[in-house]
């Protein structure tokens, strides 16, 4: 029973730590009219998301992190015109937004 308890503390643990880092995104360019969050992930991979009407976003929260950065990127797979952003740095792409992102959690 007891490993049983410890083994699902554990996949919980690692599924929650997953979105531990929270991005914003605005409707203007800079990240004052809040339309949505996401969860990105931690690990620098590539996650696509484009939502219409976005042209600004920035991390929110960074929960058990020292620091946090992401680079967000104009087309999806993390390809075009890119900008980095670290905690509560806007990152603006007026006119065009944000389609994908690469996101870091660093102790």
């Amino acid at each position: 029973m007891k490993l049983g308890s410890l083994l699902l503390l554990s996949a919980l643990t690692a599924a929650t730590t997953a979105y531990e880092l929270k991005v914003n995104y605005y409707s203007d360019g800079g990240c004052e009219n809040y339309v949505t969050s996401l969860w990105p992930g931690d690990r620098d991979e590539c996650y696509d998301y484009d939502y219409s009407g976005t042209n600004s976003a920035l991390i929110a929260d960074c929960k058990q992190y020292g620091l946090c950065s992401c680079t967000y990127y104009s087309e999806k797979g993390c390809t075009g015109t890119s900008k980095g952003g670290g905690t509560a740095v806007c990152a603006s792409n007026w006119g065009v937004g944000w389609k994908s992102m690469k996101c870091t959690g660093l102790f």
